[in-house]
Parts: structure tokens; C-alpha cells; sequence
């Protein structure tokens, strides 16, 4: 309202005289409407007018410090603010005013003569009532509207009403100011800086509501807008605009200048009480400032004595009208300190103490305060007093739960003095109250026994609050998930306990209904390749949700509750959440429901059999009949397989058969040695009379199976797959025709080619971890073979990381497991980077029925033992010295290397770890002109001669063939015989050597890792010695089992020869994880993932 208009309506509303206008009043000025214009001396006038109507005494000396400066009436808007400075003093001093006669005159020739006409009249009316002798002026030809604006029996009676509401109290759940809602997309929060010494101050932020309807944390506003441009901020609720205006400026002096900063005034901070949007300094923590009265603790000290606590602590040399306690952590106290109060305070200083003999005494101060101050003591009081009204103790458990962040605070208190009387936590506090409640002086004994009993069972019995940890009274729950599980628990003990659950500030989400099984209606629609599945979910009459949106609701929940509006949830079962989080897995969205893959029926079986009802097409009942189908078990092995079976094996021959009829692939993943080539020939005979079948497996193993078929299965006619004429082997094969063919052969194109053209009975891909790698051509080339049976064997089903097994199952299973992106966002990562349980159960149960594992322990009781030994080596100083300077020399490589990124990093970070392992063999492996005695040689020379003296047998592995020569070279200069295999090994040789070992030829057996860590049995051997270790666990295991499989009659020892303080001791440390990996998705166990770019140099660094 320009040039001061918006006054006349304020003044207008005093008039009326009643307390809503009063208040109406005071809410136009806290919009400092004023401060716009320059009339700020004519709103602090107003303000101190509106508190001397209502009973403030004070208001009438903030309007007589107002002075009034004559000489600065040069221009009409000079003498504005002492126009109303001179009536202000008028309404609340008449005796002041008479004092200011002369002025009164001097502004009324002024506003005269300038024809301001109103102005002059109502001057003219005030010298007429001022003046003893009557008009000097003449008759008044205006009536005054603002001589008559108060009345001195208007001012007494406000007094006295001010008087009798000292005595009343307002209700506990009333305290904090109302939530007021607007329509903005802004609003004024404000962050509270809390100082431990009493004092604290606010400071403005405004907030915006981002376009997923969160807040932002704010951006800073300046005082001065919120003093001269609040207008500009239409956001503000009526609270934010009282708090505005207590704002002011000040100026000061700073050296010559003069500077004006905006600041509140002294009696703001109780505007700011109940405000529903005040912040931590940093604003992370939503805050409460309530109201608070002081307290009076008497408690019984040492030797009977009694000591009397003021609280707040009076502090020296601190007069105010207020002071801040912090109560918790989340919520301060604005603690009003009366007359009554200063004097007490005068009186006990911080603390005193009283003899017990002045019990009696105590009791008489005791009753004569319990009228101005809450008292809890632990003498009983008030019994002399006729006044005090005696209760019983009300031991009611409150529990009040407030917005926290996204969640949820709680605290509890009791109010033993009923719903208006004074809280506390429960069991704290003296057990004796005396306070003033409604008027009525009021005495109780609590039963603090029985206030901790309460709380703690529902400690007991609410296991989410129970979980958390108390702070400062406070249980916070910042994740909505739990301040759901909390709100669900608590209902349980508002019936059980009769405990009483408050909102203080309104329910910021609530839980709208429940969902388990029965309220699941499902409809199944098949074809061949994938099943559809569409369904309803009946939360209520009102509220019913289609599959497809109820599992895009789960996908956004980390928990059972889904939140389907904002602040409304529907809670889940824990069981029925685990079930749709599992079709979620095995499904893919289609519209309103989801697609799945026929064989994932399996394990979709256990959710089909609980929810309410489901309804299928012919399609679906065939295939679970199918699938319900049992195969007669195998009592014996096929007449034409010449061995006696154990019972492990007809189980696995069985289940291979079971799955077979199906019309489905299988993973047979028994542990290395105890039969999986067995296993497969009993299949292999099956399938024989209807056409020829394939087994691809390293060149290594090739011999072996034309060995072990010749003698145990006859009937098979066993074709190694090569030389010049693979075609005519591929047009002449028929029934009982298996042909092996090796990896190295198969990735060729051409041969490739050739295979995918045949329609194979079976196709077996021995030690299948050869084709781990899906981007690899020989993973690729035996993805286009057919046939009516596939089998994978191997025992390292997953040597390094869940997406080896994705490549096996899509061989012999396509599409269970989804595309590979699928796979990796619904298993691989959650399982090996955030180490998801339930994805990893979910997998589990999707592949079961396909992969069968039994290890040696489990089957084979009279295998010997096998025992594992790592022997610790200590480098030479000079093998030491080459070592760091190689680490070093790496580092610093490695450190300059800025245009390596990706895999081309890794690949240099590989090659120096290399380097690094083979210093830990010999020197010579990393630069032959260095030579330095190798303590790894030492050991491993004193061991073996132990070992041959002692009539054993040993293999020795290593991954370098380099190292294989020096060892090598070793055996000749000591004259020992032994056998030697490595990559390079033509096949003849090979199994020439292999079967020379098994026959005593020879007592070590040299072998390269890769070469022969596989599909070879040489159990003449009870020791094996692994010289260096591989980054893969499993494959050293795999090399290990050449000796420890069926056929050993004698325990083996294994040892792996390890230097300490070297990159070959991480290398160790990171095997214990690794092994973890294969046996996870059948005992439990824990993932690791593929190694980093990070953790490789890690190994590297200290």
C-alpha cells in the first residue's frame, strides 16, 4: 500500500478493540508493509501500541524512547513519523504528551500552512484535549478519528485479561504451530545454528521443489529482502511472515563509515517455536524447537543430604527473557525465564545444598513454589497444603513419532499428570511432581518401576526400534522402510501394551493395505518358446493392481513396502516379496504382465502351487505334465558298459536321463576324478543306435577318451576327429559312431562349418571352462552344433566370474538365463558387487534341476586323504634387491603411463605382474645375463630328495615353461629320472610319458599347468608340488586332482611353494576368495568377481 495508506487500515482494526482484530493487527505488521516506504518508526509505534492494549507494560516504553526532532521538518514526509510519534504518545502517556505541547503546536502550524487539512485537524483535536484552558486554536472543524482511538478503560480491562491468562496453560498437543500448506513450488525453510552456551540463531533458506517433488536443500536469502521485499516471497506462510518481522536494520559505526547490516531483534526466537521447516546448520537434520518451562530437581544426596538444581543453570551475568536447551539431538527447547525464575535463581546460583534436617523445610518451599515452577523431587511434598490436589500417577507410555529426513524419530515420555500435565522420558527424573496444570495445583508419586518395565517391553517386543540405537532419548529411522516395519511393529503394542502413539506433526506416509498370496490372481497363456503370464493383485474393494505395475512398483523398492502414491504404501510378506523379486528375475515385462522361459516353470513352481488362483491354457498343463514326468531309474548300468557302477554314478546317469527325455541340456559339475567321463559313456550307449554323437574336448584329454571308451564301452566305435580326411570321417558317421574332436580343431571356421551341419545325437564338451569366454570363436563355433542331447562336463563350472556360467547354460539351456545384459542386471552384478543373497538363492533355484555337482568328500568315503601345504620361502637379500628394484621400475612405468586405458592398461599391468612372479622363480626367467641362486630351487630340491628317498612319487606344476627347463636342468645334474609334458608335447609323446609314469618310469613328472592340468590320471604320484602359483585357484586344483582321484590307493600331499613378501603372497590371499566363487551357487558361499585394473595393481603397490 503506497505512501503509508496500509497504516489507516491497522489503526482501524485498534480501533475495533477486540482480541482477533488485535491479532490481525499484528500479522499486517509483520509484513513490514512500511519498511518499503520509509515508515519503519511508524510500525515499531503501532507494535508498541498493540502491546500496551494488551497488557505489555513494555510497549509503552519502546514508543516513550521514540524521540522527535523539530529541526528536520524540511519536507512534508519529515514530519509523518512524528505526527504519529506525538498521538503515540498521547495513547499511552497523557502526562507525556501534555509535556510536548509546544511541539504539538509547531507541527500543526507546519502541517497549516502547507494545507496538509487532515493532518491539521487531528493535531488541532489533540491541543484541545491537552490544553487545561480549552481551544486556543479555535473550534475544530474536523472530528478526530485518532484522539479517540483508545479509551483509558479499554487499556485496563486488556490488563486484566493479560493478567488472568498468566495462570493458563495450553495443551501439550497444541504447542507446535499448525502445518501450513500452500500450492507453491517454493518455500522458506530456515537453518537453526545451535551454540552450546544458550544462545542460538536462525538464518533463511529458501527451498524449491525439483521435478520428482523433492526439496532442495535451498539457496541463502539476504535479511534485506525479507525486510524491504517481502512481497517478492507470496510462498511465505503467516508464521515465516511474523518471523520476517522481527527483522530490522542496524547501523554502526566501522572506523569513518557508517554501515547498516539486517538482523532480528531480541524477541523473535518464540515466533520461530513450532516452525515445521527448521534444519540443522547443514541442513541434514530437520529440527524442533519447542517451548519449555524451568524445572526445580531436589534430589537426596550422600550423608541424607538434599541438593536443589535449578534447570536451566542460572548462568552469572546473563539477563534474558529466554534461553535454548538442547534437549536431543533433533530437538531444542526455548525455556522462558520469568521474575520468578531470576529470583530463584539469585537465590540457588547453580546449585545448593542442604542438610537433612531441612527436609521440613524443603517441603514448605516445595508447596509455595509448586504454583510458578514444575517440581520433581524426591521427598514428597504438598501434603500440608490444602490447594494441592493429589493424583495418581499415570505410568502411560506416549510414544510420539516425527518427520526425520525421509523417515521417521521417536521418543517416549509419560505424563504422570495426564494429557495437559508436564512429560518426561520414562523412569527419569524424581519420582515426585508437583506442578500447576489448568489452574489447579497438582501433586503425584510415579511408579518408575513400572514406567522402565513399560519401556522396556516394547523394546522387546518392536524389534526394529530395539535395533537402533538410542540417541539422547531419540530412535532415529531415516529409511523409510524401516519407519514402516516400525509403524507396523508399534500397532501391535498400541493393542498389546496400551501404549499411545501421537503424531505431533501429522503422518508424513502411511500403509494403506497388504499383500500376500491370496490376494494373487494369475492367468498363464503358453507357446513354445516362452510362456505369458498376466494377473491381478486385490489390495481392497478400492484398490487393485495389475502384475506388470505391482513388479515395477518392487523394482523401486529396497524393501516389502511399495510406495504406489506418494506417501502411500502397500506392505508385502516377506515370502510373497522373495517370490515376486524371483519371478521378477526369471521374467521379462510384456504390457501388463511378464514373459518367462518354458524351463524356468521349475523354479517358478513353489509360487504357482501358494498364490490365490491360476488359470492356464492346455499349453501350460502339458508342459508342467512334462515336467512332472518321472524316468524309471536306472537299477543297473547298460549291459554293454563294462564296469561296475557306484551308486553316485547311476544317480548322476539317471538324472542325465531324466533331463534327456525332457528334451533339455545338462551340466554334470562332479569334482575332478570321481567319474563324470563314466557317467557320460552310459548316456553316450543310450543315444548310440539312433545316429552318431559328438565330444569335443582339449587335445590333452582326446587320447584319453578313446582309451577309457575302449574299455569300458565296447559297443562305441571311438573316432578321433583329423588329418586330411575330416570330411569323409563327417558323410561315413552312423550309429554307435562317437567322434572326438579337440578345441583347437573345432574353433576352426571351416571345421566350424562342417560340424553345424550334422544333427548330433549328443554333443559333450569335456573340461567345457574352455569355452568360458562367450566372445571367444571357439565359444561361438560350438554354439552352432545341434542336437537332440547336450552335456557339459566340467568340474570348475565357474572359475572366475557368473558370466562363464551364463556361456554354459547358453549352450546347453539357450535363453534360461536370458541375454547376456539380462543376466549381468539381474544376477552377475547384484550377486558379485553387492553380494545379494537373494539373487544368488534365485539363481541357484533356476539352474538346479540343470546342474548336478557332488564332490569327493560327498561320494567317495574311501578316497584317501588329501592335504594341503603352503611352504613360506625367504628371497636372498640379492634375490630381494632384483625383486624391488623390478616392483619399482614397474610402478614408476606404470605411473607414466598416461595413454593406456581400458584393457590396454590391464594388459601392462598384467605384464608386469608377470615379471614380478617369474623374479620370484629365477632370475634368469626375467633377464638371462642375471643369474642369482634361486632359494624357491633350493627348497624344492631338498623336498624332493626327502620325497625319493622316501619311495615317493611327485608331480611338479608350473606355468612357465621357462621355469619347467630350469628345473629341468636341476633333475639331470642330480640324476633323476622323470617324465616331461608341456604344450608343445606332440600326443604320441604325450601318452607315451603318461603311461610311462603310471608304469614306474620315472619318479617326478614335470608338467606345464595349461598343458596338462586336465583330463589326465596319474595317481602313481602321492605328492604334487605346485612351483608358482596361478591366479586361479581351480585350475590348480584341477592339477592337483591328476593325482587325488579314483584309482589312489595312498594319501596325497600338496604343496605350493610361495615366497614371502611378494606379489605371489597376494596372489594367495586373493585365492581364498576366489574359491569361494565355484561353490557358491550350491553351498552358499559368498562371490568374488573378475580382478581390476585396480586390484592388479594393487598386488603391485605396498
Amino acid at each position: 500500500m503506497p505512501n503509508g495508506i496500509g497504516f489507516f487500515y491497522i489503526l482501524a482494526l485498534i480501533k475495533e478493540g477486540s482480541d482477533e482484530t488485535f491479532s490481525r493487527a499484528r500479522a499486517c505488521l509483520a509484513m513490514r508493509m512500511d519498511r518499503e516506504y520509509g515508515f519503519e518508526k511508524i510500525g515499531d509505534l503501532l507494535g508498541g501500541l498493540l502491546d500496551y492494549l494488551q497488557g505489555n507494560s513494555r510497549g509503552a516504553d519502546s514508543i516513550l524512547r521514540h524521540s522527535v526532532w523539530i529541526s528536520s521538518w524540511h519536507h512534508s514526509s519529515d514530519l509523518i513519523p512524528d505526527f504519529f510519534t506525538l498521538f503515540a504518545y498521547y495513547w499511552v502517556d497523557r502526562e507525556e504528551a501534555k509535556r510536548k505541547l509546544e511541539d504539538i503546536k509547531q507541527l500543526h502550524k507546519l502541517a497549516k500552512d502547507n494545507q496538509y487539512v487532515w493532518f491539521a485537524g487531528e493535531l488541532e483535536t489533540l491541543i484541545q484535549r491537552l490544553s487545561k484552558s480549552g481551544s486556543k486554536t479555535g473550534k475544530s472543524k474536523h472530528p478526530s478519528c485518532l484522539v479517540e482511538l483508545t479509551s483509558e478503560s479499554n487499556v485496563w480491562e486488556h490488563t486484566l485479561n493479560a493478567l488472568l491468562a498468566l495462570n493458563k496453560k495450553t495443551s501439550p498437543g497444541k504447542r507446535r504451530a499448525k502445518k501450513q500448506e500452500n500450492d507453491y513450488d517454493q518455500r522458506m525453510a530456515w537453518f537453526l545454528d545451535y551454540v552450546d552456551n544458550g544462545e542460538c540463531g536462525i538464518s533463511p533458506r529458501e527451498q524449491k521443489r525439483n521435478a520428482k517433488g523433492v526439496w532442495t536443500k535451498g539457496r541463502p536469502i539476504a535479511l534485506k529482502r525479507l525486510c524491504d521485499e517481502i512481497r517478492k516471497f507470496p510462498y511465505l506462510t503467516e508464521q515465516d511472515k511474523k518471523i520476517c518481522g522481527h527483522i530490522h536494520a542496524n547501523s554502526y559505526k566501522d572506523g569513518w563509515y557508517t554501515k547498516v547490516e539486517y538482523v532480528f531483534d531480541d524477541a523473535y526466537l518464540p515466533d520461530v517455536v513450532g516452525h515445521p521447516l527448521l534444519f540443522s546448520s547443514d541442513g541434514t537434520t530437520r529440527l524442533e524447537l519447542v517451548h519449555g518451562k524451568p524445572e526445580l530437581t531436589i534430589s537426596t544426596q550422600g550423608k541424607g543430604q538434599f541438593a536443589l538444581v535449578l534447570s536451566p543453570r542460572p548462568r552469572r551475568h546473563f539477563k534474558a527473557d529466554h534461553v535454548v536447551v538442547h534437549k536431543t539431538s533433533t530437538r531444542i527447547k526455548l525455556v522462558s525465564l520469568d521474575a520468578k525464575y531470576q529470583a530463584i535463581a539469585d537465590i540457588l546460583g547453580q546449585e545448593a545444598t542442604f542438610p537433612a534436617s531441612a527436609k521440613d523445610k524443603i517441603v514448605q518451599v516445595m508447596d509455595a513454589l509448586a504454583g510458578d515452577i514444575t517440581i520433581h523431587s524426591d521427598i514428597e511434598g504438598g501434603s500440608g497444603s490444602e490447594r494441592v490436589s493429589e493424583v495418581e500417577a499415570d505410568s502411560t507410555l506416549h510414544i510420539q513419532l516425527s518427520p526425520l529426513g525421509e523417515g521417521l524419530k521417536l521418543s517416549m515420555v509419560v505424563r504422570p499428570l495426564g494429557e495437559e500435565g508436564p512429560s518426561y522420558p520414562p523412569g527419569s527424573k524424581g519420582k515426585n511432581v508437583l506442578a500447576r496444570v489448568n489452574g489447579v495445583q497438582m501433586k503425584t508419586t510415579r511408579d518408575l518401576e513400572a514406567e522402565n518395565a513399560l519401556a522396556a517391553r516394547l523394546l522387546s517386543g518392536t524389534p526394529t526400534l530395539a535395533a537402533a540405537e538410542e540417541n539422547q532419548g531419540e530412535w532415529h529411522f531415516p529409511d523409510v522402510a524401516d519407519s514402516l516395519e516400525l509403524i507396523q511393529e508399534l500397532g501391535v503394542q498400541v493393542e498389546k501394551e496400551g501404549v499411545m502413539l501421537e503424531w505431533p506433526e501429522g503422518k508424513p506416509f502411511e500403509l494403506v493395505g497388504n499383500i500376500s498370496f491370496d490376494n494373487c490372481r494369475l492367468n498363464i497363456k503358453g507357446g513354445e518358446d516362452w510362456f505369458a503370464m498376466t494377473g491381478q493383485v486385490v489390495v481392497d474393494e478400492r484398490l487393485t493392481l495389475e502384475m506388470g505395475m505391482l513388479l515395477e512398483y518392487l523394482e523401486k523398492s529396497n524393501s516389502r513396502f511399495l510406495e504406489i502414491k506418494p506417501g502411500q504404501f502397500v506392505e508385502l510378506t516377506e515370502v510373497f516379496r522373495n517370490r515376486l523379486q524371483a519371478l521378477d528375475r526369471y521374467s521379462f515385462r510384456d504390457g501388463n504382465g511378464v514373459k518367462f522361459h518354458p524351463l524356468a516353470a521349475l523354479a517358478l513352481e513353489g509360487f504357482f502351487q501358494e498364490v490365490g488362483s491360476v488359470s492356464s491354457n492346455k499349453e501350460w498343463k502339458a508342459h508342467i505334465a512334462k515336467l512332472q514326468t518321472q524316468t524309471d531309474p536306472l537299477l543297473a548300468a547298460p549291459s554293454t558298459l563294462n564296469a561296475e557302477l557306484r551308486d553316485y554314478q547311476l544317480e548322476g546317469i539317471n538324472w542325465m536321463n531324466c533331463l534327456s527325455d525332457w528334451g533339455v541340456g545338462a551340466c554334470l559339475a562332479d569334482d575332478m576324478g570321481i567319474g563324470k567321463t563314466m557317467q557320460t559313456l552310459a548316456m553316450l550307449i543310450k543315444y548310440a543306435p539312433k545316429g552318431p554323437s559328438l565330444v569335443i574336448a582339449p587335445t590333452s584329454v582326446c587320447a584319453n577318451w578313446v582309451a577309457e571308451a575302449n574299455r569300458f564301452a565296447p559297443s562305441l566305435n571311438l573316432i578321433l576327429f583329423g588329418g586330411s580326411k575330416r570330411k569323409k570321417i563327417l558323410e561315413d558317421a552312423g550309429n554307435f559312431d562317437v567322434l572326438i574332436c579337440s578345441y583347437g580343431l573345432m574353433q576352426q571356421k571351416k571345421v566350424a562349418a562342417m560340424m553345424s551341419a550334422i544333427s548330433w545325437q549328443m554333443v559333450v564338451l569335456d573340461e567345457a571352462q574352455a569355452i568360458k569366454n562367450f566372445a571367444t570363436q571357439r565359444s561361438r563355433s560350438v554354439m552352432k552344433l545341434t542336437a537332440a542331447f547336450k552335456v557339459v562336463l566340467t568340474g570348475t563350472p565357474i572359475e572366475n566370474h557368473l558370466g562363464e556360467l551364463w556361456n554354459l547354460f547358453q549352450f546347453i539351456n539357450p535363453g534360461l538365463l536370458g541375454s547376456l545384459g539380462q543376466f549381468y542386471e539381474t544376477f552377475a552384478v547384484p550377486i558379485e558387487k553387492k553380494g545379494d543373497a537373494r539373487a544368488r538363492k534365485d539363481l541357484k533355484r533356476l539352474i538346479q534341476p540343470f546342474i548336478l555337482r557332488r564332490t569327493k568328500a560327498q561320494v567317495l568315503e574311501e578316497l584317501p586323504s588329501r592335504t594341503e601345504i603352503v611352504l613360506d620361502i625367504d628371497l636372498s637379500k640379492e634375490e630381494t634387491a632384483f625383486y624391488e628394484a623390478l616392483r619399482q621400475q614397474a610402478l614408476e612405468r606404470l605411473s607414466n603411463d598416461d595413454e593406456s586405458h581400458g584393457g590396454q592398461r590391464h594388459l601392462k599391468i598384467l605384464a608386469e605382474i608377470t615379471k614380478l612372479r617369474q623374479a620370484c622363480c629365477h632370475s634368469e626367467l626375467v633377464n638371462k645375463e642375471i643369474s642369482i641362486a634361486s632359494s624357491k630351487l633350493a627348497v624344492f630340491s631338498e623336498i624332493l630328495g626327502e620325497l625319493i628317498t622316501s619311495g615317493h612319487k611327485a608331480l611338479v606344476f608350473s606355468q612357465f615353461v621357462g621355469h619347467l627347463a630350469l628345473v629341468r636342468n636341476h633333475l639331470d645334474e642330480s640324476n633323476i629320472k622323470y617324465q616331461y609334458l608341456d604344450g608343445s608335447t606332440p600326443a604320441t609323446q604325450r601318452q607315451k610319458a603318461i603311461h610311462g609314469f603310471q608304469s614306474g618310469e620315472g619318479d617326478v613328472f614335470l608338467i606345464s599347468l595349461k598343458a596338462g592340468g586336465v583330463g589326465l590320471t596319474l595317481t602313481a604320484a602321492d605328492y604334487v608340488i605346485h612351483m608358482d602359483p596361478w591366479w586361479n585357484p581351480a585350475v590348480e586344483d584341477q592339477a592337483s586332482d591328476r593325482a587325488h582321484r579314483i584309482g589312489q590307493q595312498r594319501p596325497v600331499t600338496i604343496y605350493r611353494l610361495i615366497t614371502k613378501g611378494t606379489v605371489e603372497e597376494k596372489i594367495v590371499q586373493m585365492h581364498r576368495r576366489k574359491r569361494k566363487l565355484a561353490d557358491s551357487l550350491l553351498t552358499g558361499s559368498d562371490l568374488s568377481g573378475k580382478i581390476s585394473a585396480e586390484e592388479l595393481l594393487a598386488l603391485i603397490q605396498e
